[in-house]
């Protein structure tokens, strides 16, 4: 994926658009993109204390940013090294973490879906066609959406019987699945769920103004307007959900999103991919390397106070 990248890019005109780069618009950037990540350590926060396990929010920050590195090496896989690293230093059982984690994914879905519908409804003479061919058309092409809501309907309700049931929760008390549906639960134990609601819609709002500010830093998308950067977002969450690592797959879903909707020319567009892209991995690698540092450190510190 990497080499079609490479392959692709107009590499001339990348470095030099980077040169011309605006240093304030990219440190607006870069400043909402952190505080998303520490929004996202604080909330995490909110998940476990009603449980018991009062993360400190500095090391939770060094928690999220490790697993975002794991994910820029392998895609997949940062949520439980995420988990694991709090575990270490926190004394939180792993399994527990990931359920409030997947808790976490379930209300960023729903936040996303409602920026669609915000997109969608702010943009509509420009992104509907996109909606309909890409997204609606090749839902209906490859199954009826009352179908694909039933099958989902039926999945849950499953699932949830399943470990609900008399059998499994005699076997396993207190073991993993258990304290599994006890994270995934956390969310009605909340003591502030609005303040909880507040921090998930602060966190995509940074996302929003990172990319925003990506775009204007460039002189080649600087035309792009507020909405429209709303609509890059959606297409890097798209880019996300393909299984490539360093978000490469963001790279293609930017690309043709601009090009596609914005009729944005496609090299241009494909500059204005590999810039962001670059931003979010240089950013994630020197700030997620730090946190693995600081975290060792005090977790060398933490077990020399415990003897």
């Amino acid at each position: 994926m990497f080499y079609y990248v490479y392959d692709k890019t107009n590499w001339n005109q990348t470095f030099s658009s980077i040169k011309n780069v605006n240093i304030a618009w990219l440190s607006f950037a870069i400043v909402w993109l952190i505080s998303s990540h520490v929004i996202r350590a604080i909330r995490w926060n909110m998940l476990t204390k009603p449980s018991g396990y009062d993360l400190n929010i500095r090391r939770s920050f060094y928690a999220v940013m490790i697993g975002y590195i794991v994910n820029t090496a392998t895609s997949r896989g940062g949520e439980i090294a995420r988990c694991a690293t709090a575990s270490k230093s926190e004394k939180a059982p792993v399994d527990f973490l990931i359920g409030t984690v997947i808790t976490e994914r379930i209300v960023d879905m729903l936040i996303m879906v409602s920026l669609c519908f915000l997109c969608l409804a702010a943009q509509y003479q420009y992104i509907w066609d996109f909606v309909d061919t890409y997204i609606i058309g090749k839902i209906t092409l490859l199954m009826p959406m009352w179908l694909a809501s039933l099958l989902f309907i039926a999945a849950i309700a499953g699932l949830t019987w399943f470990l609900k049931s008399p059998k499994v929760k005699s076997q396993d008390e207190d073991g993993i699945i258990q304290r599994l549906i006890k994270g995934v639960s956390s969310i009605f134990t909340l003591k502030n769920p609005w303040l909880f609601i507040l921090y998930s819609l602060l966190i995509w709002v940074g996302y929003w103004m990172g990319v925003y500010g990506t775009l204007q830093a460039l002189e080649l998308t600087e035309h792009l307007h507020f909405w429209a950067s709303l609509s890059t977002l959606l297409f890097s969450a798209v880019g996300i959900a393909i299984p490539l690592p360093a978000g490469a797959g963001v790279w293609a879903a930017i690309s043709f999103g601009l090009t596609t909707v914005y009729k944005v020319p496609t090299e241009h567009a494909e500059t204005f991919g590999i810039f962001n892209l670059a931003v979010s991995n240089i950013l994630v690698i020197s700030l997620g390397g730090l946190s693995a540092l600081l975290w060792w450190i005090e977790l060398q510190k933490i077990e020399k106070e415990n003897g």
